[in-house]
């Protein structure tokens, strides 16, 4: 691979990581018991932040996980 096409591949993969850190892009909030939310994946790029597996909370989704 070129190096320069290289180099432009790293600047654009470097500008979208600091775009999908930036708290100007993001939207952060907690869901009560029985919430739901509903997206449209086509249009948001969406994740969780870490939590403690081992709290009560993680407890109440250990069926999810293997």
């Amino acid at each position: 691979m070129n190096l320069e096409i290289y180099q432009q591949k790293y600047e654009a993969y470097f500008a979208w990581f600091k775009l999908l850190n930036s708290p100007a892009y993001q939207y952060s909030f907690r869901l009560e018991p029985r919430d739901c939310m509903i997206i449209q994946n086509f249009r948001v790029l969406h994740g969780r932040k870490a939590f403690d597996r081992s709290s009560a909370e993680a407890e109440a989704f250990g069926h999810a996980w293997p």
